[in-house]
């Protein structure tokens, strides 16, 4: 909660420190605000992680939220009106008036929870906390290694026999593994995948983690990548006049995601097809839902009685059973005692040994391992929070018990103990994490466009002299290392590229999320309950875009929205006119969805920080784009009908920050300011542009340009060495 109230203060900072000069008249209402503020933003700070399920707590916490929230709406609203219109004569008594009117009410509000809470908070509703900082920190979190789940040895063994056909069983055999979620499949599954002896065994291996909205085309291209594109002596066995089949082999390789765009699925689906018919292959699907899910897979993976297998995680039985029927699921069981008992050890303990836990500690630390009923996503999760604290009795009761453990059976035996672990995040981390919701579950997240976003929304603040991007890149690496994510593919530099968030993780974000006003995700079954005034909207399949018109036109559900993501949504009939009245967007994030064309208001919106873009069906942005002076990243790749920006792009010189397409092309000339905080430029046609402008970009971290003539390759070497020898 205590970030919530920090947006609020650093938004009215700012704006005494930026808008002095229009401010006269209020400026002294905003000081005392923001000073109250300050107060209430140092006693939560201080709040007691184990009074979190007191009834006083959570009214207060809730007050504060909405008092925060109506603190930045106002600041906000004026900025916008300020927009609108110049700033003189009659138009600036009346919006000042109405400032002055509405901090004054703000502030009677928060003196009066301020009040409050000293005449009905006992001493104990508030004491010192060690987790939170003062400022954003920077993070010594160790870094750890990935955790073995002990007591996994005999699984891999039995499997991998399985797998390998000990039984002489020559057909695509599906191997299940089948359990609830929490036991550790995908862990199981990754162990065995990577065994040198499975490598050595298969010719061809592909892993494909599934949503639950599978996408045939998702796992085409996965199979391609990760399994073709490891062969080099594919494209030497082809005939030389299969020319279809060398431009497939050449693009996959270079991981384009244009080939495989143009091209239909029955091409990509034969081609694969084709190709795993001459090698014995290993392919993984993870987090198989549904049985129509397999249905719409399985004709990708031919069975030509070579020993080749499919590995399956599934929490339902029957679709492992539908699968195969011949190949009995295998249950994974949970952990044992003293393997729990290791497992919470070898994360806890620095020494990474049980036999080193201190014996004042062991009764402690296995009374704690025991309400984690052998999951190992909860015992691993516990073992990394306890990690951060002090060795003492005093800290590790006071985990014991300060969550509810007495829960019902079923996967909700762990949601406290995951919970947990998001109440003892550093402050400014909790709405890094909280943002996961706002992907569908399963998803395989970019980290980049992650980053991005979480710097749009304004969850990462200024540290030091970093940037930052490099600051977010910390908090990630912070919440992997807490277990609260997971890594799915890093960088040749070790920085993570994918990443994605357990399904059990992801429900309690949700549920944390709307808890506190921070996301809505619609449902629209019949029932849809809609929170009092969400600061951000999420819709997660098809259907729930069908209660857009029933939301766009109630302007209390909407006036205080901040985010709008409808990422894969096709059904856009109604999306188009949707950002007509929102006007305090700080993102819109559109990947995906068939929207056709964006409304000419769209440079209404002043306080956009994100505009997400890609692989729309958009033909061009509307000139109104360039009022957006605040804007932080326009991504248009892979909406490859955009062959052309408008020219007023290059007035957002003054916030820009990440500018990608395919090749496209920007109509006039830069502005003599130049794009002192561009750092990404891809892919963009070159032109004149690269004489006036390219030095001027001292912040550029990647730059993609296509069509280069002699005379640019010029000015691309002149540049190049500026950069270098400046």
């Amino acid at each position: 909660m205590e970030h919530i109230v920090s947006f609020a203060v650093t938004k009215l900072a700012d704006l005494l420190a930026q808008e002095v000069g229009l401010l006269k008249g209020v400026d002294d209402e905003l000081r005392s605000l923001l000073h109250l503020l300050q107060w209430i933003q140092a006693l939560l700070k201080d709040m007691d992680h184990g009074n979190k399920d007191d009834e006083r707590a959570k009214l207060w916490a809730n007050l504060l939220r909405d008092l925060a929230h109506d603190t930045e709406d106002i600041i906000d609203d004026y900025i916008f009106k300020v927009h609108q219109g110049r700033v003189v004569g009659p138009f600036k008594i009346s919006i000042l008036h109405e400032l002055g009117k509405r901090i004054r009410k703000v502030k009677m509000i928060a003196q009066e929870i301020y009040d409050n809470q000293s005449k009905f908070c006992n001493e104990s509703f508030v004491t010192r906390s060690s987790t939170n900082e003062t400022r954003p920190p920077k993070m010594s979190w160790r870094q750890t290694p990935d955790v073995d789940v002990l007591g996994f040895d005999q699984h891999i063994q039995a499997l991998a026999r399985m797998l390998m056909g000990d039984d002489g069983n020559q057909r695509r055999a599906v191997v299940s593994i089948t359990a609830m979620g929490g036991v550790g499949k995908t862990t199981l599954a990754k162990k065995i995948f990577s065994d040198p002896l499975i490598k050595r065994h298969f010719t061809i291996q592909a892993w494909i983690s599934v949503s639950q909205e599978d996408r045939v085309l998702q796992v085409l291209e996965t199979i391609a990548r990760e399994g073709m594109a490891i062969s080099e002596t594919w494209l030497e066995e082809q005939r030389t006049d299969n020319l279809l089949w060398k431009d497939f082999y050449k693009h996959v390789k270079a991981e384009s995601e244009e080939w495989l765009e143009n091209h239909s699925h029955g091409v990509l689906k034969k081609a694969i097809t084709d190709y795993l018919k001459e090698r014995k292959y290993l392919v993984v699907l993870d987090n198989i839902w549904s049985k129509e899910a397999w249905d719409s897979i399985k004709g990708v993976l031919p069975d030509m009685m070579n020993g080749s297998r499919v590995l399956l995680t599934t929490r339902n039985q029957d679709v492992a059973l539908h699968a195969d029927r011949q190949s009995p699921p295998y249950d994974l069981k949970f952990l044992g005692e003293e393997d729990g008992w290791e497992l919470f050890s070898s994360t806890a303990i620095p020494t990474m040994c049980s036999r080193d836990c201190p014996p004042y500690l062991e009764s402690i630390g296995k009374e704690m391992v025991a309400k984690c009923c052998g999951l190992p996503l909860a015992i691993i999760a516990l073992g990394r929070l306890v990690l951060t604290k002090r060795q003492t009795v005093e800290e590790w009761r006071k985990l014991l018990e300060s969550a509810n453990w007495q829960l019902s059976k079923g996967e909700e035996q762990i949601s406290e103990i995951l919970a947990l672990s998001y109440h003892h995040l550093p402050y400014c981390i909790k709405p890094c994490f909280l943002y996961f919701s706002i992907f569908p579950k399963g998803s395989l997240i970019n980290a980049k466009r992650l980053i991005r976003l979480w710097i749009a929304e304004g969850f990462i603040q200024p540290r030091d002299q970093e940037a930052m991007e490099e600051v977010a890149e910390d908090y990630l690496e912070e919440l992997v290392n807490r277990s609260m994510i997971q890594v799915v593919k890093r960088h040749h530099h070790g920085g993570i590229k994918i990443c994605q968030i357990h399904e059990l993780l992801h429900d309690l974000s949700i549920s944390l999320g709307k808890g506190m006003n921070f996301i809505h995700i619609p449902n629209f079954d019949g029932e849809e309950k809609i929170l009092h005034k969400p600061r951000r909207l999420a819709f997660h399949d098809d259907k729930s875009t069908s209660c857009i018109s029933r939301l766009k036109s109630t302007d209390r559900y909407t006036s205080r929205l901040r985010t709008v993501a409808l990422m894969d949504m096709k059904r856009t009939s109604e999306l188009e006119k949707f950002f007509h009245d929102i006007k305090l967007l700080r993102v819109i994030n559109l990947h995906g969805t068939g929207i056709k064309s964006l409304p000419d208001d769209v440079g209404k919106l002043i306080h956009l920080r994100y505009l997400g873009l890609r692989y729309t069906d958009l033909k061009k942005l509307p000139s109104s784009i360039g009022k957006l002076t605040n804007l932080q990243t326009l991504d248009i790749k892979n909406s490859v009908s955009i062959r052309e920006l408008p020219s007023q792009v290059w007035k957002m010189h003054l916030n820009l920050r990440h500018l990608e397409g395919n090749g496209f092309s920007i109509k006039g000339l830069p502005s003599t300011e130049g794009f002192s905080t561009l750092q990404t430029l891809s892919s963009v046609k070159a032109g004149t542009w690269l004489w006036n402008s390219l030095q001027k970009m001292t912040s550029l971290r990647k730059l993609g340009v296509h069509g280069v003539t002699e005379t640019d390759k010029e000015a691309l070497l002149h540049c190049l060495f500026f950069f270098f020898f400046e």
